[in-house]
């Protein structure tokens, strides 16, 4: 009967790494549409930011349930923290954008011609 639970585990283990792959590529993708279409911005960031952090916690607990041969899992934690990682820079990339239009804007409205 213990066998049959440890493998039952093993077997957890590995589709919850496979998950975590799914679940970071997609936050990693979602990068491409956000830096296009401002009118979603918000929102795609919103579910890319959840996508990696829970990539995050399924890596991390597959990883410790199964130490060996478990590469989904590794993967998964690589593109999750790729994906934070990319939506604190587009992040930052949108607002010196907005930044760079206001001064713009400022200064054209001090002077005109």
């Amino acid at each position: 009967m213990n066998e049959n639970n440890d493998y039952f585990l093993q077997k957890r283990a590995v589709e919850q790494g496979k998950i975590s792959f799914i679940l970071g590529l997609f936050g990693l993708l979602l990068h491409i549409p956000a830096l296009f279409f401002l009118e979603g911005f918000l929102l795609i960031e919103i579910v890319s930011l959840g996508c990696g952090v829970a990539a995050l916690v399924l890596g991390i607990i597959s990883r410790k349930k199964q130490k060996e041969n478990n590469g989904f899992a590794l993967a998964g934690l690589i593109l999750s923290i790729l994906a934070m990682l990319g939506c604190v820079l587009t992040n930052l990339y949108l607002f010196a954008m907005l930044s760079e239009i206001g001064d713009v804007i400022s200064s054209y409205a001090s002077n005109p011609w």
